[in-house]
């Protein structure tokens, strides 16, 4: 599982051959700040305030967990 761009401003695409379940972001104190059930592989994060985030992507395989950038 990856994810690009990274640093990003406005969207993510997230590369997996894997089925999306589900994909959480977490800000640096670990408060989920935004959960997404679809299964879609685009994050909209211009909502975001600049900072580093964990990226949290279940797949049909299991979790993953990355760090990104919000300029």
């Amino acid at each position: 599982v990856s994810v690009y761009p990274n640093p990003s401003n406005s969207q993510m695409t997230i590369e997996t051959h894997y089925n999306i379940i589900s994909v959480a972001i977490l800000d640096a104190m670990g408060r989920t700040i935004y959960v997404n059930f679809n299964e879609s592989n685009t994050i909209d994060i211009s909502n975001l305030s600049k900072g580093v985030y964990l990226l949290q992507i279940e797949t049909d395989e299991g979790l993953s967990n990355l760090k990104f950038t919000k300029e």
